[in-house]
């Protein structure tokens, strides 16, 4: 089982709003492998949302700030 995600819009972390991308070919179908599609759907699962959830999300649902993503999903310590 192998699908897509689509890239339609942006989140401006200084504007507090989320806004299309700045270009058009930031409008984008990604291709997600089998396991990743799985995840994503355990993941829509879970919130209970139609498919527009978030995937880096504070606990209330919210966008994260963009260096709290770096700091705690991809520099953690081993």
């Amino acid at each position: 089982m192998a699908g897509s995600a689509t890239v339609m819009r942006t989140w401006d972390w200084r504007g507090k709003t989320f806004t299309a991308p700045k270009t058009q070919t930031g409008n984008r179908t990604v291709a997600l492998s089998g396991w990743l599609v799985a995840e994503l759907e355990a993941h829509q699962d879970r919130s209970g949302t139609d498919g527009e959830s978030l995937i880096f999300a504070t606990r209330t649902g919210q966008p994260m700030n963009p260096s709290n993503v770096r700091r705690d999903f991809f520099w953690q310590s081993s």
